[in-house]
């Protein structure tokens, strides 16, 4: 099993989140602080972040942190918002950037995640980032 973050302040996004992570460990946050909260007490395997967040802030906080701690989780930004999505790459530049209607559209990008999230492991974990690397040409 993994133990995953997701921040995002959507509940839609978090809906199809909870759906996608539903047998794993995961945690979903809306907000900066308590998002940097559970980083602080908790490891995660991966971390998503959307940039827009509640109350108008966003997650730059959460990726200096993740930065600055130097977390070995996979960073996938799943924001729709290209501007934030650079600010965050050039904070965490070996994060995946997957826009959520990557997630969510008819040939979904979820379906292929989801039997590899399923079978945890170290294994899978390296099967995950090869996914994201192929999807990313990276």
């Amino acid at each position: 099993m993994f133990n995953i973050l997701v921040v995002e302040d959507s509940k839609d996004r978090m809906d199809f989140f909870k759906e996608l992570y539903r047998l794993q460990n995961a945690a979903f946050v809306g907000n900066v602080s308590k998002a940097i909260g559970l980083l602080r007490t908790q490891k995660f395997d991966i971390i998503q972040l959307d940039y827009d967040l509640e109350n108008g802030s966003n997650s730059e906080d959460v990726a200096s942190f993740i930065g600055d701690n130097d977390m070995k989780s996979i960073v996938i930004i799943h924001s729709e918002h290209p501007e934030g999505v650079e600010k965050l790459l050039k904070i965490l530049p070996s994060a995946f950037p997957i826009p959520y209607s990557v997630f969510s559209s008819k040939n979904s990008f979820s379906s292929q995640l989801k039997p590899l999230i399923c079978q945890s492991g170290m294994n899978s974990i390296d099967s995950i980032s090869k996914l994201l690397k192929e999807k990313l040409n990276k």
